[in-house]
């Protein structure tokens, strides 16, 4: 009797410690998956920010909004990997394009061109 109820618990051990591993795993990974979404949501405000300098040095005129964007970006505003549009703003002769990633790290991915620093991350 003694010797079943050690295996069980020998049993009910090991399927814990499985599950705490596999938690930790899962939380890595999904840490991972979100640290790579910043950098590529980084990458697409700093493409869409080089595109309106660009435009700009070029003595074309900033898009108004978010539809004269999408025709100064060729058809579409890019979405960031969380599956809504870059945010854009028109500031008189500076703008600032954006993205904001969901909870619970929400943070803020923010191109400034009033700003030299460049492509920017803060808490919001």
């Amino acid at each position: 009797m003694d010797s079943r109820r050690h295996r069980h618990r020998l049993r009910v051990a090991i399927v814990a410690i499985v599950l705490v591993a596999m938690a930790g795993y899962i939380a890595y990974r999904t840490n991972e998956v979100h640290q790579a979404r910043i950098v590529h949501t980084k990458q697409l405000v700093a493409t869409v920010a080089q595109r309106l300098e660009q435009r700009r040095l070029q003595g074309l005129p900033l898009p108004a909004n978010g539809t004269e964007l999408a025709d100064a970006l060729g058809g579409t505003v890019p979405t960031s990997p969380w599956g809504r549009p870059l945010s854009y703003q028109r500031l008189g002769n500076d703008f600032t394009v954006f993205a904001m990633t969901p909870w619970p790290e929400v943070l803020v991915i923010q191109y400034d061109s009033r700003d030299a620093d460049g492509v920017r991350t803060f808490p919001f």
